[in-house]
Parts: C-alpha cells; structure tokens; sequence
C-alpha cells in the first residue's frame, strides 16, 4: 500500500455523497447492472479454480492501477 497524500481537512470533500452497505440477495443481485460476486467468492471456490484467469485478470488490474 501506497500512502499518496497525507493531511487533514477542515470540511468533507464529498458533503454530497452518501454511501451505504446492504447485503441482497442472489435474485436482487442479479438485477443490479455491473453487480459481481467477484470478491465474495473464496479463492479456492470451483469458480476460480475452473478459471484461473479470473484471479489473474484482477490481481493485473490491481497492478496496472498502481503505475
């Protein structure tokens, strides 16, 4: 982990912006657009042992994010 800038704010950059947590669903999630259970699934789940290239393809855009 990179710390890219350090400091202390007087006032909330975001005072607009809200963010939640809510747990759904396998239905409700589906309906979602760009929802993925990408990260929900363990590392040793048949999905990512039947295609490794899924763990891969995010370890890369992990990598490509920190140039």
């Amino acid at each position: 982990m990179i710390v890219l800038l350090k400091e202390e704010n007087a006032e909330p950059q975001f005072n607009e912006w809200a963010m939640g947590f809510k747990k759904i669903d396998a239905k409700t999630a589906s309906e979602v657009p760009g929802y993925s259970d990408f990260l929900d699934l363990p590392l040793t789940s048949e999905k990512f042992q039947s295609n490794p290239s899924k763990s891969l393809k995010l370890l890369l855009s992990f990598k490509r994010d920190m140039r």
